[in-house]
């Protein structure tokens, strides 16, 4: 909070893609300018600006970034208060908005551009969460509204989602500086031939014995991109080769709701499902026990996310002269883990070792382990 009493409060200030009554974008440029403005009228200045683009407010699982980055301020008290172009801008969680709440129990201003949001009254809670729950009602439209959208699309034929698979028709990528609202190009169909003559190869190799590693390297080593300019990972080719739209099926929830429309497949779907079987049946990552065989298997006692072994080149050897390893609970652009738990591999590794020898010899569960291995 302020320091001193005569300071003008510090009000940061948040921004999300919205959309106008009349289906304009209100892109967060403009949000963060006339935030800024009204803060500056408001006698307060702008403290830190926090941006989540193109990100949903709504959708369980996405994570925004900045937004929790803005929240972490407020409670802490870094900041006096913040500012959004309107409520549904912030959130449309109840669960998000009472977190707000709380945070505003110790003083926090609470702005729109419109208003504020006194929280420290019972009549200004109680505007701030009706107004929540109608942000909320507002998405469970939209959640129906697109849930229904996908089965009319697949039922026509369309497959779900906006973004051009590999081997098919569609929008280019965006252009470096692009928001939504930006006109976009569309692939050529050269590109679109080139990419269903690899897609095609592919099948080949892979249902001729080869694996899907192997093919990913070669495909890297010549310089074929994916539909974003990115490199080729296994994974990532491995999802390619297995979408229902390359054998001309639309699918819903796992079953094949239409055939595609107006678009030819790339390979039959005899040669779809095989492929799928033979992918579905070989066993992802490295072989158990090379490396890091506790990888994906241990939790973070803190947040719960899985712990990633990795070498730690940089420390001592172990006294055999291997390199040293260890657990960590990774937060990057890939992990979503708290970055704070690790643990030595070795000593992991044996007491994980000790452990399972010792369920395992217990005769209580002898009976269990015999009829299993029967």
């Amino acid at each position: 909070m302020s320091k001193h009493a005569d300071e003008a409060p510090v009000i940061d200030v948040y921004a999300r893609i919205s959309r106008a009554a009349n289906g304009d974008t209100i892109k967060t440029d403009y949000q963060v300018e006339v935030c800024s403005e009204e803060v500056a009228e408001r006698g307060a200045r702008v403290g830190q600006v926090f941006i989540d683009p193109s990100l949903s407010a709504w959708k369980r699982n996405v994570v925004r970034p900045d937004w929790d980055k803005l929240m972490a301020r407020l409670e802490s008290g870094a900041a006096d208060g913040v500012i959004f172009y309107d409520v549904t801008r912030f959130s449309r969680k109840i669960l998000e908005g009472e977190r707000l709440v709380e945070a505003a129990e110790r003083g926090i201003r609470v702005w729109s551009l419109t208003g504020e949001y006194n929280l420290t009254t019972a009549d200004g809670r109680r505007h701030f969460r009706e107004a929540m729950v109608a942000a909320a009602g507002e998405s469970d439209k939209i959640a129906e509204r697109v849930a229904h959208g996908k089965v009319r699309r697949a039922r026509k034929g369309r497959p779900a989602g906006s973004a051009r698979g590999f081997g098919m028709p569609g929008l280019a990528p965006k252009s470096a500086g692009w928001e939504p609202g930006d006109p976009r190009e569309m692939a050529t169909d050269e590109q679109v031939a080139a990419e269903r003559a690899v897609i095609t190869e592919c099948y080949e190799r892979i249902l001729g014995g080869e694996s899907l590693v192997k093919v990913v390297r070669d495909l890297n080593e010549r310089r074929v991109k994916t539909v974003n300019g990115n490199r080729w990972k296994r994974d990532g080719l491995g999802k390619s080769l297995t979408r229902p739209v390359l054998a001309g099926l639309v699918m819903l929830n796992g079953k094949v709701v239409s055939r595609l429309a107006g678009i030819d497949p790339v390979v039959r779907q005899e040669e779809w499902e095989r492929l799928c079987a033979i992918l579905a049946g070989r066993p992802r990552g490295r072989p158990q026990g090379e490396v890091h065989r506790l990888t994906g298997l241990m939790a973070c006692g803190r947040c719960g996310h899985t712990l990633h072994g990795m070498p730690r080149r940089q420390l001592p050897p172990y006294p055999d002269g291997s390199v040293r390893r260890e657990y960590r609970c990774r937060k990057d652009s890939s992990h979503f883990g708290c970055g704070h738990n690790v643990i030595d591999a070795v000593a992991a590794e044996a007491i994980v070792a000790e452990a399972v020898k010792a369920r395992l010899g217990d005769p209580r569960r002898a009976d269990r382990i015999a009829a299993r291995l029967a």
